[in-house]
This record gives C-alpha cells, structure tokens and sequence, in this order.
C-alpha cells in the first residue's frame, strides 16, 4: 500500500503556528509543492495547552486530515505523519510517535523540551521563584505571558524522555540557555542503552536516531541553523523525491 505523508509542524510554550519559525517551514515545504499543517496548541487567551489537551488536539487535526485524504477518493493509501517540533512542541511530538506508533513515520525534533519540568524550574521560572509558582499555581512571565502550574501537573504524568520507534533528527543550539544541549545529549544516550542489543546510531527500537549540534542558542535561527534544518528535512524525507506525492 502506498504513504501519504502529512506534514505538520509542533510549536512550543509561548508561540505559535504563525511564529517565524513555523512561517520558514511553511515557505519551505510550500516551495516543494508540499502543505504544512500547524496547530495551534494555544487556548484562546494564548495560554499554553497542557500536554494531554494538546495532544488530544494534534490527534483530532490528524484524524481529520486523514479524513480529508479519504474524501479525495485516494482512501487506498495509508497515511502517516512527519513532524518538526519545536521545544515543549518536541516533547509533544516524541509523546505522540510514542502512543501512536503507527501513525507516525518519522520526527525532526529542535531543541527538544526533554524533562521538562526540570528545564522550567532551573531555567524559565528559576528555583528561587518555583515555590511561589506552585503556591499561586500561575507564574507571569517576563514578556507578559502567563504560564499555568497545572501545565507541570500534566507533566509529571507523562514520561520526561518519551521512547519512540521511527527515524528521528534531533538539532540542538550548544549555547540554548533555555533547554540545555545535554538535555538532547542524555535523551541520545538513554535511548540506545535502554536495550543492550540496540546497534550504535539506533534508538531502542532500532530507528535511526541523530543528534546535530548547531552554534546557536534556544530560536535555532540563524541563517547556517535553519539552512541545517532545511538540509535534515530533505535528507531524512527525501523531499525532492516526495515532490510528485505533495497533497
């Protein structure tokens, strides 16, 4: 049975569908004759979604556009996602490929918020605020953002390194002040110890597994940066390839 492949793009805390970074993937994948499908993982008052909501949210925008592909008369066809996350949306995204193998091919994960709740507390909110954190059970931000303590509640019930079985590229910015660079380091390593036999290069399941190590910081920007994630995505998807399957 053939693939069709659905691209989607999983923003981070305090973002969005529309930020810079969502805009250069979309003009990417646009220029390969290729549609990006962005949630937005906000509520309404822009308040970050919590992992459950959120990725209740990705599978309901994946069923339907499965759903879509099914009503243009190619019901033939399995259909898989190939997703870029970003920061919490790289946790969201490793979360998902893990409770829903299946549906998933393959994950570019930047900067990916691994242990998130300890990324938070020693470098977002800091430790000398997190007590007052969890007693109001709101924290404003610098910027004027509002981040909700239930957000870690969820958290904790989720596993900080989510295990997945598909090929996965994480890139990570060495000088990231907000998910430091050993935080994808450790996610590497946990995931080819977890099983002794697994060969070197190869998650547990024996999905291939890279981690690229970029001279920028938490954005991944930087024109040599977003030129590597360009490059990721056309090596791993093979998008010049893909071109003839775009929906």
């Amino acid at each position: 049975m053939a693939t069709r492949f659905v691209y989607a793009y999983v923003h981070g805390l305090f973002s969005g569908p529309q930020s810079k970074k969502g805009r250069l993937l979309s003009e990417f994948l646009r220029q390969r004759r290729l549609q990006l499908m962005q949630p937005n993982l906000n509520h309404a008052n822009g308040i970050p979604l919590g992992p459950d909501a959120a990725l209740e949210h990705l599978h309901v925008r994946f069923s339907e556009e499965r759903m879509r592909i099914a009503r243009n008369g190619i019901d033939e066809l399995s259909v898989q996602l190939r997703m870029v996350g970003s920061s919490y949306g790289g946790f969201l995204a490793a979360r998902y490929a893990q409770l829903h193998p299946s549906d998933v091919d393959s994950l570019i994960l930047l900067c990916p918020a691994f242990r998130l709740v300890g990324c938070l507390r020693d470098h977002v909110i800091g430790p000398k605020n997190w007590s007052q954190f969890e007693r109001d059970q709101t924290f404003a931000m610098h910027n004027g953002d509002t981040l909700p303590f239930s957000l870690v509640t969820e958290c904790s019930h989720h596993p900080e390194r989510p295990a997945v079985k598909c090929p996965t590229r994480i890139i990570h910015g060495k000088r990231d002040a907000v998910v430091p660079v050993r935080i994808s380091r450790e996610y590497v390593d946990v995931m080819r110890d977890k099983h002794s036999q697994a060969a070197n290069g190869t998650t547990a399941a024996g999905a291939p597994l890279q981690l690229d190590v970029v001279d920028d910081d938490h954005n991944l920007l930087l024109p040599h940066t977003t030129a590597r994630i360009q490059a990721a995505m056309d090596e791993l998807w093979d998008m010049q390839a893909n071109w003839q399957t775009a929906l």
